[in-house]
């Protein structure tokens, strides 16, 4: 392995050697032959150098005509005088790789380079061009980052930083679609469309980004509608397991000042397992999934523009629970589950997941005189949408969790900006964003189920080894109702949590030049959150779904966090020629409290905040007249407070979580992009990546996790 590393970065290098020869000869033409300097040939519009000594009388007179531009011939000194040659034009190579992004980093539109973050960022025309159509294809392109699919819900890790907990936790990598943060993780898996651009920033964002930005943010920008010209654009792809993809989207003004857009993704196909594998019995169901976003634009003035918008979202498909128990514990086989290795798989309930996820959104810009004004806000619903997961991914009937409607979010978030333009006071030398945000947040399991040994009463799921017949459960009903108040118990353990966030927040960041070479960033976030306990209970449910007997039920509990946040960055330009940055930061970020919500018999116990110190240092230059980009970066974060979580039967199935001491994360990147033949091949460019990463627990006592010979469940 060691030595496939080294053959693999070696190659690199001589690859990036060569790309380095290339590009000095194709910088030569920038360079005189007598001094091998840049060219200081003024442009036509440029006025003229003109000697101190000289200036007064200059001042004084009216110029004289201008004289005509001698012909080759000779001058006082005996030589001739070649006319001036014209430097030639830079040649930017048309390929859709090399491209100047401007971004949103700082929620201000910057130039890539000039911004004191690590960041990638990728326009659709890249995306395109790399093949990346899903935010799970982004690791593709992304060192650093990973993100998996659990149930249809997203799961990102940056710079090992991130969180598991995607059914009622918060994440620890915010993603955000046109400036609208998304707290729960199933609006985020589904398949890019109608896009502008992705941005990936490293690193912890909670200054301009807020909760859930410990690790880093994911902004996604989606088209705007033209006030001036229509466009339409389709695509269709087919990929194996039968899979169709198809994307439209379209622009059409409809008046001077008003114009709208939609945007249109289909996609369906087959499980990679074969077509032997069953699911409670039947064959496994397509994957799909359809989403559509129609936009609005009213500029009634250069200076206003309002944008509505709307996203429907459905996702069919199987959850993480449709997979082989590979390699069964001792538990496992003990009550007969056999290993299922390869691409036949056999479980026995139904698995899905099915997700139907709405969001109304409205943005407004204002430019005046002293600084532009931004209101956000946005309305997120996710309708009660259904999942199931076979815990022990056998045909056996051992354990499943899961809900056919319990799962439902709904999420308020406001935001008000105050951004500085060019006409700010100050404006050569400060640039600043201030601003309020609030986001209300509420998640419910309501109820789930969890069955053992197939024991199914009541509830109809279909394919129970232990249930009653439909009309003897009827029978009963009208039997026990009216003498007990509840019909015939279902045998499984019917679960609730909810709870309600509620989060403010104030922001300012600003940047000052301090001189030609060096800039200063300072900002602060403060910010109240109160998570509300709605409830957490279990009970044994029955065919009117209501809890037969409660085993324990608490509601009425609250936590409130306050914080406040900085954050410091020095950057310093060695050279403006050079078109180099380096720069230095340090900023802390929190990740708010939680509660264990589904419980069998335990309280609901809380999580208290994950905090950290963030420390980095990078280097952006953008070499040969910014053909090429070459970014490196340094981190360390110390976390104390980690949010770890473990899933277990005992604990009703879902996630728990619980806090560690203490973890520390370092490591480096880089990334560059160089075209090999910026003159004559467009096409051929040469991108290198790579981050390395050392993350470890610092402080873990009494920490849980399972026996990986007994498959127990073991603390301490």
């Amino acid at each position: 392995m060691r030595s496939m590393v080294n053959c693999r970065w070696a190659l690199i290098a001589v690859l990036m050697t060569c790309a380095s020869a290339f590009a000095q000869d194709d910088l030569d033409f920038l360079l005189t032959p007598e001094q091998g300097q840049p060219s200081q040939t003024p442009s036509p519009d440029a006025p003229a150098a003109v000697p101190e000594a000289e200036a007064e009388s200059a001042e004084a007179s009216p110029p004289p005509p201008a004289a005509p531009v001698p012909e080759a011939g000779p001058d006082t000194a005996g030589g001739s005088v070649e006319p001036a040659a014209a430097a030639p034009a830079r040649r930017r190579p048309s390929s859709r790789l090399v491209e100047e992004i401007i971004v949103t980093a700082q929620k201000r539109e910057e130039n890539l380079q000039n911004v004191p973050i690590t960041v990638q960022a990728f326009s659709a025309e890249r995306l395109d061009a790399m093949g990346i159509t899903t935010q799970e294809d982004l690791p593709l392109v992304t060192p650093g980052m990973t993100v998996t699919n659990t149930s249809g819900f997203s799961i990102v890790y940056i710079r090992g930083v991130g969180s598991d907990t995607f059914l009622m936790g918060d994440p620890n990598v915010a993603t955000y679609i046109d400036g609208v943060y998304l707290p729960f993780a199933a609006l985020q898996a589904g398949q890019q469309f109608g896009l502008d651009r992705i941005e990936v920033l490293k690193g912890p964002q909670g200054t301009l980004f807020g909760r859930g930005a410990n690790g880093g943010a994911v902004n996604i920008i989606t088209k705007r509608p033209s006030l001036t010209e229509s466009e339409t654009e389709f695509q269709i792809g087919f990929d194996s397991f039968n899979t169709i993809e198809a994307k439209l989207f379209t622009s059409i003004p409809v008046t001077d000042t008003v114009a709208f857009s939609l945007s249109t993704l289909y996609k369906s196909g087959d499980h990679w397992y074969d077509e032997d594998s069953r699911a409670g019995g039947e064959p496994l169901p397509k994957i799909s999934s359809q989403s559509a976003r129609l936009k609005l634009l009213w500029a009634p003035t250069e200076r206003l523009d309002v944008t509505l918008s709307f996203l429907k979202s459905l996702e069919q498909g199987t959850s993480s629970g449709l997979q082989g128990n590979c390699e069964p514990s001792l538990l496992a086989r003990l009550v007969g589950i056999r290993p299922q290795c390869g691409y036949t798989v056999e479980n026995d309930v139904p698995v899905f997941a099915h997700t139907n996820n709405t969001i109304y959104s409205l943005s407004s810009t204002w430019n005046t005189d002293w600084f532009d004004v931004k209101v956000l806000g946005s309305y997120q619903n996710q309708e009660p949408s259904g999942l199931f997961i076979d815990f022990d991914g056998a045909p056996q009937p051992v354990a499943y969790f899961g809900t056919k409607n319990g799962a439902i979010n709904r999420v308020d978030t406001a935001e008000f900006q105050l951004v500085s333009n060019e006409n700010s006071w100050g404006a050569d030398w400060l640039r600043w964003n201030a601003g309020f945000y609030w986001v209300q947040w509420d998640a419910r399991l309501d109820p789930v189920f969890l069955a053992l040994a197939g024991l199914d009463l009541s509830t109809g799921v279909e394919n129970a080894t232990i249930s009653l017949p439909p009309g003897l459960v009827d029978l009963l009903d009208a039997l026990l109702e009216p003498l007990l108040g509840f019909g015939v118990p279902s045998g499984q353990i019917r679960l609730v949590g909810a709870n309600t966030l509620n989060s403010r927040a104030l922001y300012f960041q600003a940047t000052a030049d301090l001189s030609e070479r060096f800039a200063l960033t300072v900002g602060a976030r403060a910010q109240d959150e109160t998570r509300y306990l709605d409830e957490s209970s279990s009970g044994l449910g029955d065919t009117n779904v209501d809890p037969v007997v409660f085993i324990q039920r608490y509601t009425g509990q609250k936590r409130n966090v306050r914080s406040l946040k900085p954050k410091v960055t020095l950057e310093f330009r060695p050279d403006p020629g050079l078109e180099l940055m380096t720069y230095a930061s340090f900023q802390q970020a929190i990740k708010g409290s939680q509660y264990n919500l589904i419980n069998i018999y335990d309280p609901p116990e809380e999580i208290e905040p994950e905090e950290m110190d963030a420390y980095e240092i990078g280097i952006k230059w953008s070499p040969f007249g910014g053909l090429a980009t070459f970014n490196a970066a340094a981190f360390w974060y110390e976390i104390t407070n980690l949010q770890v979580q473990f899933v277990s039967l005992l604990q009703g199935g879902a996630v728990t979580q619980e806090n560690a001491g203490g973890a520390r994360n370092r490591g480096f990147e880089f990334d560059a992009l160089v075209p090999l033949f910026p003159n004559t091949i467009d096409n051929l460019i040469l991108i290198a990546n790579g981050t390395y990463l050392d993350a470890v627990y610092t402080e873990y006592k009494n920490g849980s996790g399972f026996d990986p010979v007994t498959g127990l469940l073991q603390t301490g």
